[in-house]
């Protein structure tokens, strides 16, 4: 969320149109916090947070006395990031390169909502490789919530399932667990109605549904 005219004037040529969007929902980042990581104590923590968009969970997780390492390409967002007080790494996301930018465990935990595509990676071992380098990076008890942004076979091609099912073997190989979400989750976390079947992947979270709301 954007909170101010300068915020809005940093945005206005981002690559991704939504983030031009001044009321992107903050509340969808406390709804993450509060499913899933609301065990977890961030004082001191050393954070990544994969494709930043407007703060909103770095903000969060800063409040609550963790270091926050975005990690972002765009120019414009990273500008944003430095305005709100954050230090910004340039970084492409497609590149396995975690490892030899932070070191082996050096990571306590890993934020990404929406910024990796499985059709970046066609291969069964591409996809196992991206997936070793981020795990390499967290500590052995170290957090993951991964929510990816996978396109559907109109914009990835034909063969977005099968890339969707390789991404998803290898983070399950790495401990990694697969939680499907409805589409009333889907839409109570703020995910795209144009990614393909919407889930989440973690890694030592447990996620507290709420029964009542999600039956």
């Amino acid at each position: 969320m954007l909170v101010s005219p300068k915020e809005q004037e940093i945005v206005a040529n981002a690559w991704e149109p939504g983030i031009r969007r001044a009321d992107r929902a903050y509340i969808n980042f406390m709804r993450f916090m509060k499913h899933f990581l609301r065990d977890k104590n961030f004082s001191g923590r050393k954070i990544l947070d994969l494709g930043p968009g407007h703060y909103d969970f770095g903000i969060l997780a800063r409040f609550q006395g963790a270091t926050v390492i975005p990690l972002e390409l765009d120019p414009a967002v990273i500008e944003l990031g430095r305005y709100r007080g954050f230090e910004p790494i340039e970084f492409d996301l497609k590149k396995p390169q975690y490892v030899s930018t932070f070191g082996e465990g050096a990571i306590d935990g890993i934020f990404c909502n929406g910024s990796i595509d499985a059709s970046w990676w066609s291969t069964e071992s591409e996809q196992n490789s991206y997936a070793n380098d981020i795990v390499s990076c967290l500590r052995p008890d170290g957090w993951a919530l991964i929510s990816p942004c996978n396109s559907g076979p109109e914009t990835a091609g034909q063969n977005s399932i099968e890339n969707q099912k390789m991404q998803i073997r290898a983070f399950q190989k790495l401990g990694f667990k697969l939680t499907k979400l409805t589409s009333i989750e889907r839409n109570y976390f703020g995910i795209s109605s144009g990614i393909l079947p919407a889930f989440v992947l973690t890694k030592n979270l447990r996620y507290v549904r709420f029964p009542w709301l999600f039956r």
